[in-house]
């Protein structure tokens, strides 16, 4: 193994970038392909990249269930969360950990479904009583909007 800031083994004398900017190969056509395919394919490969860097070996960056999690909207944080998730459980591999993402991501579309819009109601609601705290703040809304200087 190479020490720390070393060419790693085998890669002496490798100049240039690791990861060249497609828009400078002169050789690469991307003429036909989707506006979102470059960035798609972009996206997927660092998000394989960073879960290889948590432990997940065996990576795809063309799977479909990967391309419909990031489709979705799904973050680079939440797949490399479920790769350090699959690894801690004794199972880093690439279909569980986004088994994870795709788990986490359903119980938050459920939750969000069934979690209160708005204020609160009041714990005395019904009763038409309020607290004295609830009292002094109203008043002192009140005042400040209409511009009185104490309340």
């Amino acid at each position: 193994m190479a020490p720390q800031g070393a060419a790693p083994d085998g890669a002496e004398g490798v100049t240039g970038r690791i990861f060249p900017d497609l828009d400078d190969d002169p050789d690469l056509d991307l003429a036909g392909l989707p506006p979102s395919a470059g960035s798609a394919c972009t996206t997927a490969g660092a998000v394989c990249l960073a879960m290889k860097a948590a432990g997940i070996a065996d990576t795809a960056p063309g799977s479909p269930k990967l391309k419909a999690l990031l489709d979705a909207g799904a973050d680079l944080q939440e797949f490399v969360g479920a790769a350090q998730q699959a690894k801690a459980a004794g199972s880093p591999r690439f279909s569980y950990a986004l088994g994870i993402v795709a788990g986490e991501r359903k119980r938050a579309a459920e939750m969000a479904g069934q979690l209160q819009r708005g204020e609160l109601a009041s714990s005395r609601r019904g009763t038409g009583q309020t607290s004295a705290r609830q009292d002094l703040i109203a008043g002192g809304a009140a005042a400040i909007f209409e511009g009185a200087t104490h309340v």
